[in-house]
């Protein structure tokens, strides 16, 4: 028998059908070819998907999906499992484009879709929660929640899906401050969005991660600490004040990169900081 594994990108979701070859062999004469009858979508898969488009109030939608036929349901992607002659679901979309826009849920049956890698959702008539059960999923990578009405404080399980690699949760409605939770999220590598919403207080310490992009929202204060590791706390359109430490400014790296993300207004920074090009040679 021979088989073909699907390998998942750690950065980009390969969605592709594989058509494997079964061949039976027999001392008595050459190989020959059998039939595999027609492959079919994971029955648990299936069931779960119905759930969850009902739950996001899926026959409102402009593209609805015929829930009898599993090849119309737009923004589902999935891989074929050569052993058991199935799809699985791996990539989940459920953006809102129709108007007036339909008022639903995330589900938390997308926790039962256990090879999902990709999620996203969008719309305002999303309320209620994000789900706890996604992010217990030990192949989630990429979770784009954008636009949507969900908010409160940001919940401290949506940085422990053990595989994460991008979070993307702008303009909802989250307030408050980020939960310690996200020290936990281990991955330098990783990438975290959370602009256009209303958060504010301090950022919390030991956070691991590439990037920390807090555009547009209520901050007062720059976590200065972050100027000096290689975790980039991006703070455009905040209200930032305050003065900078002379750590930072006997720095010039740290200097730099406070110039780079903040776009703060401190009482004591230096006489080109309004400028728009770095007036040092890196070299210096």
């Amino acid at each position: 028998v021979i088989s073909l594994t699907l390998l998942i990108s750690k950065r980009y979701i390969l969605f592709a059908e594989l058509l494997n070859t079964f061949f039976s062999c027999s001392d008595d004469g050459p190989a020959v070819p059998t039939e595999r009858p027609e492959p079919t979508m994971n029955a648990s898969d299936s069931l779960a998907l119905v759930d969850i488009y009902k739950a996001a109030d899926g026959d409102k939608w402009l593209i609805k999906w015929d829930l009898t036929n599993w090849h119309s349901w737009g923004g589902a992607g999935a891989v074929y499992d050569s052993v058991n002659n199935e799809y699985r679901i791996v990539q989940l979309i459920l953006n809102q484009d129709s108007s007036p826009e339909p008022q639903g849920i995330i589900s938390e049956r997308v926790g039962d879709l256990p090879y999902l890698v990709y999620f996203a959702a969008g719309g305002s008539g999303y309320t209620g929660e994000i789900p706890e059960s996604l992010f217990r999923l030990q192949h989630l990578q990429h979770v784009r929640i954008l636009g949507t009405s969900i908010g409160g404080e940001i919940p401290g399980y949506v940085f422990q899906a053990p595989s994460l690699e991008m979070l993307e949760l702008n303009g909802n409605g989250f307030y408050g401050e980020i939960p310690d939770e996200i020290a936990e999220w281990d991955n330098p590598d990783a990438q975290c969005w959370l602009c256009f919403n209303h958060l504010s207080g301090k950022v919390p310490e030991g956070i691991n991660i590439a990037w920390l992009q807090l555009r547009n929202n209520e901050y007062t204060e720059y976590p200065f600490d972050y100027l000096f590791t290689d975790t980039r706390v991006i703070m455009f359109n905040n209200y930032i004040t305050g003065v900078i430490p002379d750590s930072v400014l006997n720095d010039l790296e740290a200097l730099k990169r406070l110039w780079m993300y903040s776009a703060g207004e401190f009482t004591n920074e230096p006489d080109w900081w309004d400028g728009y090009i770095w007036p040092f040679d890196d070299e210096e």
